[in-house]
C-alpha cells in the first residue's frame, strides 16, 4: 500500500481502504509506504494500525525527522503495536516477493528547506516486465530535478500532486512515456489542459481520473494491462491496454503484479495492495 489518508477526514479515509482491502480478502498488509508527511498522505493509518496486521511500514528519514502534526503519534502507535520500520534511501532497493522489486528513485534528502511534497519518496514497482512509478506530491524544483534525471519509461505513472498544473505533465510524460497516467483527484479547472498535456507528451496515452468518476483497479502481466472502474456498486472493466515494448527485462515476465487501486475519494492519495493474482 501506498499512502494511505484524507485532507481533514481520517475516518472516512479508513473506512473507504478497509472496505477495498476487506472486498480483496487482504487482512494483512505486508509493507505500508508512507510517501511524505502531509496529513492527508497518512492521517488514516492510525486506524488501519487497529484493524489490520502489518509486516512493516516504509519511510524516509524526512518522515521520521518532520514536525509535521501527526508524525510522532503515527511512529509511536507503530512501534506499541510492534510494527517495524523499514527507512529507505535513494538507490537502495527491496523485494515485496521474489518476483515484484521496488526501487527506491527519491528520498527527499537534501530538501529540508523545502515544502513536504518535494520531499516525497518516489517509487518504481518493477514486475512482470511493468513498471509503475509513485511519485507522491513531488513538485517544483524537486520535480523538476527527477524529470532532468531521466528516470525511465514506465507502463503505469501515478501522477505527481493529483494532476495538478504543478506536476508538470508534459515534462514527466516526456521522461516516462507510460501508456496509463492515473490521478488520484477531482482533477479541477485544469483538468481538461491537464489530461491533454499527458496525451500528447506520452504518445496518446491513457489518461484517467478518480474523482467524481470512481476508484481504478489496474493488474498487470506481461501481456497486457487489465483496467477496471469501481462504478454503480461493482468493478466494470475498461478497454485493455496491449503490451508496447518491455520497461524491465524477462527475467520478471512470468509475475503477476500488484493490483493498484487509487483512492476513490476526491483528493486522496492511491494505494497499491500487492497480492496473488
Amino acid at each position: 500500500m501506498y499512502d494511505a489518508g484524507r485532507l481533514g477526514a481520517p475516518g472516512a479515509a479508513r473506512r473507504a481502504l478497509a472496505a477495498v482491502l476487506w472486498d480483496q480478502g487482504v487482512r494483512r498488509i505486508d509493507s505500508l509506504v508512507i510517501s511524505h508527511a502531509d496529513a492527508d498522505h497518512f492521517n488514516a493509518v492510525p486506524e488501519l494500525l487497529e484493524r489490520f496486521a502489518f509486516g512493516e511500514i516504509v519511510v524516509t528519514e524526512a518522515f521520521c525527522g518532520s514536525p509535521a502534526a501527526g508524525v510522532a503519534d503515527l511512529l509511536a502507535r507503530a512501534a506499541a503495536r510492534g510494527v517495524p520500520l523499514r527507512l529507505v534511501r535513494a538507490g537502495e532497493s527491496f523485494a515485496l516477493d521474489p518476483l515484484c522489486r521496488v526501487r527506491v528513485l527519491r528520498d527527499g534528502a537534501g530538501a529540508a528547506a523545502a515544502a513536504d511534497n518535494e520531499r516525497s519518496l518516489v517509487l518504481a514497482v518493477e514486475a512482470a516486465g511493468r513498471r509503475l512509478l509513485l511519485t507522491g506530491d513531488l513538485e517544483g524544483p524537486a520535480l523538476a530535478a527527477f524529470v532532468a534525471a531521466e528516470p525511465g519509461a514506465c507502463d503505469v505513472l501515478v501522477a505527481p500532486h493529483h494532476g495538478t498544473r504543478t506536476s508538470l505533465p508534459a515534462d514527466i510524460a516526456r521522461v516516462t512515456s507510460p501508456g496509463l497516467v492515473l490521478v488520484s483527484g477531482v482533477g479541477g479547472p485544469s483538468w481538461p489542459e491537464v489530461s491533454a498535456a499527458y496525451r500528447a507528451a506520452a504518445g496518446a496515452a491513457t489518461v484517467l481520473k478518480t474523482g467524481g468518476e470512481g476508484a481504478i483497479a489496474v493488474t498487470l502481466t506481461a501481456g497486457k494491462v487489465d483496467v477496471s472502474r469501481y462504478s454503480a456498486g461493482r468493478w466494470r472493466k475498461l478497454p485493455a491496454l496491449e503490451r508496447r515494448s518491455p520497461t524491465v527485462e524477462s527475467a520478471l515476465l512470468q509475475h503477476r503484479s500488484p493490483t493498484i487501486v487509487p483512492d476513490p475519494l476526491d483528493r486522496r492519495s492511491p494505494t497499491i495492495v500487492p497480492r496473488p493474482l
